[in-house]
């Protein structure tokens, strides 16, 4: 047995949770790169969102074991695996959600609710905002994801009926339970009314989603180029500086 693993019996799980965000990532990828044509869209958004559900709850997870350790006291050993995280996992998960949702208004395609104030909203940004603010994620690198598809303060007030939505629905599930903590959903509320207090500002919205064309995506059927709809390494790059996961200190 590799001394690693003796010293960190975690790391193997750890490092599976990594290998399936990396897995995801490379399937939505490859969906984005066999969009021939709009039809081909609700079956890009279908897998895209099941991928996406599947990259955003291996976060997840790598998340809660990480928290355990911060609150066992076990800096070093939270510190280890926090860098080993690829924050760029993040960003695609929402990015990805936001660029489907983005399609499908453009095209017009019948038989999707794209309003993030409804119960019956067909996109996943609500859960992702609500259950990574209850992971601890900085709620500035949080907010300043959503300039990626929160173009107004309208629209943001939008999302935050959606996420409040939400959050009523797992508390009042959650409260019969035995693992029911009070302060920490008090803290989550506390959260998600800080996040939506920062508002939309002139230089905020960046969409990185608009689509391309439906004249494009309705000519014969030469496939799209990986750069028409892809999240490139230089988009993340482009984007780098005005994310940082863990940065308490910045000030919207």
């Amino acid at each position: 047995m590799k001394k690693i693993d003796i010293m960190f019996p975690e790391m193997p799980y750890m490092a599976g949770l990594i290998k399936l965000m990396k897995k995801y990532s490379d399937k939505i990828d490859r969906e984005k790169r066999h969009i021939k044509g709009i039809q081909f869209l609700p079956n890009y958004v279908k897998k895209t969102q099941r991928y996406n559900v599947a990259r955003f709850q291996a976060i997840m997870l790598y998340q809660d074991v990480c928290n355990q350790f911060y609150q066992d006291d076990k800096d070093f050993t939270y510190s280890l695996y926090q860098e080993r995280f690829d924050e760029d996992f993040l960003k695609a998960t929402f990015w990805d959600e936001a660029n489907s949702l983005s399609l499908i208004k453009n095209s017009m395609l019948e038989g999707y609710d794209t309003n993030p104030d409804s119960p019956t909203f067909d996109f996943n940004l609500n859960y992702f905002i609500l259950e990574s603010l209850q992971a601890g994620f900085n709620i500035n690198y949080i907010r300043n994801l959503m300039d990626f598809f929160v173009p107004d303060n309208k629209t943001l007030d939008q999302y935050k009926k959606g996420v409040i939505g939400l959050f009523k629905e797992k508390r009042d599930y959650m409260c019969f339970s035995d693992n029911y903590d009070r302060e920490e959903y008090n803290n989550l509320l506390s959260s998600i009314q800080t996040l939506f207090s920062m508002k939309v500002g002139p230089n905020d919205y960046i969409p990185l989603f608009e689509p391309i064309p439906m004249s494009e995506l309705e000519k014969s059927d030469e496939p799209q180029t990986s750069k028409d709809l892809r999240v490139t390494k230089e988009d993340l790059e482009k984007a780098g500086n005005k994310f940082k996961l863990f940065n308490p200190e910045k000030e919207r």
